[in-house]
C-alpha cells in the first residue's frame, strides 16, 4: 500500500517547492527523450511499443500504448492543431506580457483573473472579424474559443496546456506592500 502511495506521488504534475518542480522537469525530459529513442526504434525495426518496452529502451515508460499512440499520430508534440486552438499565438503571447506584467508590479493574477482577460481578447477578436468581414487579417473564432466566450471563462484543458507550454516563462509573485515610488514606476514601465 506504501508503494502505491510513494508512485501516486511520483507522478503528479505540480510540485511543493522549486527544487521538486526542477527534479520533476528533468524527469519529463528523460522520458520524453525514452519516448523519442522508443519511437525511433520502432520505426527502424518496424515494429510497435511492446518490443520496444521488452528490449530495456525505455525503463521509464510502464505502457506500450504511450509509445503506440506516438507512432500512430495520435499525439503531437509540437505546434497545437488550429482547429482546437482558442488563442491564437500572438493572443498567447499578450496574456503571457501581461501576467508577467502583473507579477513584475506585485498584483499577481489568480487563473480567474487571467481568464476573464482571454476571455476579453476573444470578444475582441469576434469584434474585429465582425467589422474585417473577411481579409487577410480575419481570424475565425474557433469552436472552442465561441464556448469560452459564452461560458465566460477558459476550460480545465486549456490550463494544463498553457501551464505545460509556458510554466517554465511564469513566476508568480504574492501580493505584498510596496512603497509608493515603486508602485508608480512599475505600472509606468508597464503602461508604455
Amino acid at each position: 500500500m506504501a508503494s502505491v502511495l510513494e508512485a501516486s506521488k511520483k507522478c503528479t504534475f505540480k510540485a511543493d517547492t522549486s527544487a521538486k518542480a526542477t527534479v520533476r522537469r528533468s524527469q519529463l525530459t528523460l522520458k520524453e527523450g525514452e519516448l523519442n529513442r522508443a519511437v525511433d526504434y520502432c520505426k527502424e525495426n518496424n515494429c510497435r511499443g511492446y518490443k520496444a518496452i521488452s528490449n530495456g529502451i525505455c525503463p521509464n515508460i510502464k505502457d506500450a500504448r504511450t509509445i503506440n499512440a506516438r507512432l500512430d499520430g495520435k499525439v503531437i508534440t509540437g505546434k497545437e492543431k488550429e482547429y482546437c486552438s482558442i488563442l491564437t499565438d500572438t493572443e498567447e503571447e499578450m496574456l503571457i506580457k501581461y501576467i508577467i506584467g502583473k507579477s513584475r508590479a506585485y498584483q499577481p493574477q489568480n487563473r480567474s483573473e487571467v481568464s476573464s482577460m482571454a476571455v476579453k481578447l476573444l470578444k475582441v477578436r469576434q469584434h474585429v472579424n465582425k467589422k474585417l468581414q473577411g481579409g487577410r487579417r480575419y481570424k475565425k473564432l474557433t469552436s472552442p474559443a465561441q464556448l469560452c466566450i459564452e461560458r465566460n471563462k477558459l476550460p480545465q484543458s486549456f490550463w494544463t496546456r498553457f501551464d505545460a507550454k509556458v510554466g517554465n516563462r511564469l513566476s508568480r509573485k504574492r501580493e505584498q506592500y510596496t512603497s509608493i515610488q515603486r508602485a508608480i514606476s512599475c505600472t509606468e514601465a508597464i503602461g508604455l
